[in-house]
C-alpha cells in the first residue's frame, strides 16, 4: 500500500443494489478521500476528473480498469455514487479496484448498530417504489437524526421530547409495512362478487369467476401495489353453514385469513338482503355493495357501491383502501420507524 493508499484507508466501497444479476448496480464510495481514490479509477467522456464535476452532476465515462461503462455522480466530496451494470463481474470489477487503491468494501452504510445501517440493509427488501423511498430517507439518517433529537430534547425540555415522540410513533403502523404487505382480506357471501371485484381492484383475472356460489373454495392471494403500498389481496371462500366438507374447510381458511388481517372489505350483493357481519377483533372493515349494476340500492353512508361490469365505484374502493391502510402518509425526508427484517 502506498502513503496515498495509506491515507484513504477511511474510504469505504459498498454495493447498495441486492445481490444477484440484475440491469444496473449501484456502488458507494463514502469518506474523506473517496474523490480521490474514483479519479484514479473513473476516466469521464469530457476528459476531465470527476472532483471537478459540481456536486450532482451526472458525468458519463469508463472504469480504467475493466473498460465498464459507469455514470458517476458525486453527492459530496465524500459520498460518491457509481451506476454500473448489473452483472456480479461488473460490480466485483469495480469493488477490487477500489480494494486495491486502499478503500475498504463493507455492507454497513454508516455508524454500526444505527437506524441507518438496518435501513440500508432493509432497502433491497422493499416492495415498492414508494416504500423503497421511506427506507432511503432512514438510510440516510432520519430516523437516527430524530432519535437524537429527541434524545437531547429530553434533557431540558420533557414536553417537546414527548410530542416529538408522539408524532414519531404516529408512521410506526406505516414502519411495519415497508418490506411486508398489508394483508387485505374479501370476505362475504356465497356468490356475492368477491372474485370478480379482487379481478377488478387487481387489474386481471387472477380469481376464478363463476354464476355458482360457492366456486371459491379455497383463499387465493395476490399481492399488489395500490397508491404505491404493498397490499395481498386475499379473495376468500362464502361464509356460511355447509354440510359440503370441501367448501367447510375453505369456510374455516376464510376464518383464519380474516384473523390475520390488517382490513377486511366485506362484500355484499346488491340483490340480496346485506347479511350481519361482525369484523373479528374489532379489525378495520369496508362495507361494499357489489353488482350495482343489477340493482342500485339507497346510499348509505359509510358504503361503497361497486359494478365490476360499468367500473363505477373501483376507484373510490382502491382510494377507501388506501387510506383506511395509511391514514396519513409521510412527507419526504421524514423520519419513521420501521421493522428490521432477519436475514
Amino acid at each position: 500500500m502506498t502513503n496515498d493508499q495509506a491515507a484513504m484507508t477511511n474510504v469505504v466501497c459498498s454495493v447498495l443494489t441486492a445481490a444477484g444479476r440484475g440491469a444496473i448496480a449501484v456502488v458507494r464510495v463514502g469518506g474523506a478521500g473517496s474523490d480521490r481514490i474514483v479519479d484514479d479509477c473513473f476516466t469521464g467522456a469530457s476528459g476531465r476528473p470527476l472532483s471537478a464535476a459540481p456536486l450532482n452532476a451526472i458525468r458519463f465515462g469508463v472504469w480504467r480498469n475493466s473498460g465498464e461503462e459507469v455514470v458517476a455522480c458525486r453527492r459530496a466530496s465524500d459520498d460518491i455514487e457509481l451506476h454500473c451494470h448489473g452483472g456480479a463481474a461488473a460490480v466485483r470489477a469495480i469493488v477490487q479496484s477500489l480494494v486495491q487503491r486502499g478503500a475498504t468494501e463493507s455492507n454497513d452504510q454508516s455508524t454500526p448498530g444505527s437506524c441507518a445501517q438496518q435501513a440500508w440493509r432493509q432497502l433491497p427488501r422493499a416492495l415498492t417504489q414508494r416504500t423503497a423511498g421511506i427506507l432511503l430517507d432512514q438510510a440516510n439518517g432520519a430516523l437516527d437524526r430524530a432519535l437524537a433529537e429527541i434524545d437531547a430534547l429530553a434533557k431540558h425540555d420533557v414536553a417537546a421530547a414527548r410530542a416529538q415522540r408522539e408524532q414519531l410513533l404516529k408512521f410506526a403502523p406505516l414502519g411495519e409495512h415497508l418490506t411486508k404487505p398489508w394483508q387485505v382480506v374479501l370476505a362475504g357471501p356465497p356468490n356475492a362478487g368477491k372474485s370478480s371485484l379482487a379481478n377488478a381492484l387487481l387489474g386481471y383475472g387472477r380469481s376464478i369467476v363463476f354464476n355458482e356460489p360457492g366456486t371459491t373454495r379455497e383463499v387465493v392471494t395476490t399481492t399488489t401495489a395500490i397508491d404505491g403500498w404493498p397490499v395481498a389481496i386475499s379473495d376468500t371462500a362464502g361464509l356460511r353453514e355447509t354440510n359440503d366438507p370441501l367448501e367447510a374447510a375453505g369456510v374455516e381458511q376464510t376464518v383464519d385469513k380474516l384473523a390475520g388481517a390488517d382490513l377486511i372489505v366485506h362484500v355484499s350483493p346488491s340483490d340480496e338482503p346485506t347479511p350481519h357481519f361482525v369484523a373479528p377483533d374489532s379489525k378495520p372493515c369496508l362495507r361494499v355493495i357489489s353488482k350495482i349494476d343489477l340493482r342500485r340500492p339507497p346510499v348509505v353512508d359509510g358504503v361503497l357501491a361497486t359494478s365490476v361490469v360499468t367500473g363505477e365505484g373501483i376507484a373510490e374502493l382502491l382510494e377507501a383502501i388506501s387510506r383506511a391502510l395509511v391514514p396519513e402518509a409521510p412527507p419526504v425526508g421524514a423520519a419513521v420507524m420501521f421493522t428490521p427484517t432477519r436475514s
